[in-house]
């Protein structure tokens, strides 16, 4: 018979409702209970979302061009669909979290609300620049700046008594392009 005492804490958002029993009996309506035990017991607390919500707010922010949906106010647990709309020519290249981690990269993601939290979008320019170069003997067209995705011909124009040997790369704009994005 030693005398026992169990505590229920509530997550946040929820308030403790009761002690029950292993047979859903309610023993106690205080958080804190104490007994005598006498055999083995098994109780259970009973949460219940806390009559009063609590709210955050969830904040956006966003680099580049384009624009982002979803910030609010939100009560703890909300599932919140945040959104990125890059501009014309512009790509989301990540979402970050207030302190930097990379959160996402898809242009639609689901955060759970629990604390005030600010997302940041970065949005990338689409545009590349192609150069060409000819060592000699004849010069190049069709190079410049393209968007990625775009198809571009680049034409090799050999000088008079000269001929066309061969190219050195060739590439469609696109994810290759990558690495010379601006």
């Amino acid at each position: 018979g030693d005398e026992i005492t169990i505590t229920a804490i509530p997550a946040e958002g929820f308030e403790f409702k009761q002690w029950e029993d292993e047979i859903g009996n309610i023993v106690s309506y205080d958080a804190v209970y104490t007994f005598e035990a006498s055999y083995s017991m098994i109780y259970t607390a009973v949460f219940e979302k806390a009559s009063q919500q609590v709210q955050y707010t969830v904040t956006l922010t966003f680099e580049g061009e384009g624009t982002v949906a979803g910030a609010g106010t939100y009560n703890y647990g909300d599932e919140v669909i945040l959104t990125a709309n890059p501009a014309e020519h512009n790509e989301l290249k990540f979402w970050l979290d207030q302190w930097g981690d990379m959160v996402s990269t898809d242009l639609s993601f689901t955060i759970t609300v629990t604390s005030d939290t600010t997302i940041h979008a970065v949005f990338v320019s689409t545009l590349c620049q192609i150069d060409t170069y000819t060592e000699f003997g004849g010069t190049t067209s069709g190079d410049g700046a393209v968007y990625k995705g775009d198809e571009i011909t680049i034409t090799a124009i050999p000088a008079e008594g000269f001929e066309f040997k061969q190219r050195s790369e060739e590439r469609r704009v696109g994810k290759e392009c990558e690495g010379m994005c601006r």
